[in-house]
């Protein structure tokens, strides 16, 4: 049996998460949703959990797990919160061991706006069946702004897609790996394929929010205030025929194309 588990992981983002469940729910076996109220940074967001629940009851997920980050607090009181990257790194692994407890044998970590087409999901997972592969990655494309404006050149790095689920597998951080890929997802590589994007490819809709703040304030990364409210302003005021400028200060084109997964914020 190749049973797959999909692990959403919630703070923000929650207007994308029911258009990027439908778009997979027909292709997997188990869905559960690890969310927070409160982030990283201990900004509150009570929507995600109201989601996670309407989710649940409509039967569009199998299960809900709420994640309440890491606080140290100091001798005066004051509080401080442990790294992003710590605190999404003990989340991604409730996630993964909730799919270990129900019996998968396949994982696929997933952030709300992430999305896969079903003729690309089904061969690239048919491929790692075939290939008895452990771990699987692929590049993507990334939107801004509205669901039809991508960003141009596409972005180099990699995303995992689906790994296979042993007793021992877990993420954590690793000091070498051979693919860029967010470090808070790194899994023992063992025998892996990488996916060229003509066979699959992630769609990334990570810049269209309905608060682009509130993905800012609480990027695991630590950027100057100032560059944030740059890239919020940016973000406000672009049209078609302007340029994207992201944190870090990176610089994109915008190209018009498709809405291919109809996603209305």
């Amino acid at each position: 049996m190749n049973k797959i588990g999909v692990v959403y992981n919630l703070f923000d983002g929650e207007e994308l998460l029911e258009h990027s469940i439908m778009s997979i729910r027909p292709l997997v076996d188990y869905i559960t949703i690890v969310y927070q109220v409160v982030s990283n940074f201990g900004e509150h967001n009570n929507s995600s959990e109201l989601i996670s629940k309407k989710l649940m009851n409509q039967g569009l997920v199998d299960n809900i797990i709420k994640y309440e980050p890491e606080v140290l607090y100091l001798d005066n009181g004051e509080t401080y919160w442990e790294s992003g990257t710590a605190n999404e790194l003990v989340k991604r692994n409730v996630g993964l061991n909730d799919c270990k407890e129900v019996g998968c044998d396949y994982l696929l970590m997933m952030d709300t706006d992430e999305f896969y087409t079903s003729e690309q999901f089904s061969y690239a997972f048919n491929e790692i069946i075939d290939g008895n592969y452990d771990t699987s990655f692929c590049q993507m494309v990334t939107y801004y702004k509205e669901p039809f404006y991508r960003l141009e050149p596409k972005e180099t790095y990699y995303v995992p897609f689906i790994i296979k689920l042993k007793e021992d597998t877990e993420y954590k951080l690793h000091q070498n790996y051979p693919i860029r890929i967010d470090q808070t997802r790194q899994s023992k590589v063992g025998n892996c394929i990488v996916f060229d994007r003509d066979e699959l490819e992630m769609h990334h809709y990570s810049f269209v929010r309905k608060n682009i703040l509130k993905k800012f304030n609480n990027s695991s990364s630590v950027f100057p205030k100032e560059e944030i409210e740059d890239c919020v302003q940016n973000f406000k005021d672009f049209e078609l025929g302007k340029r994207a400028i992201l944190l870090g200060k990176r610089i994109y084109d915008v190209v018009e194309t498709k809405n291919l997964f109809n996603i209305k914020i």
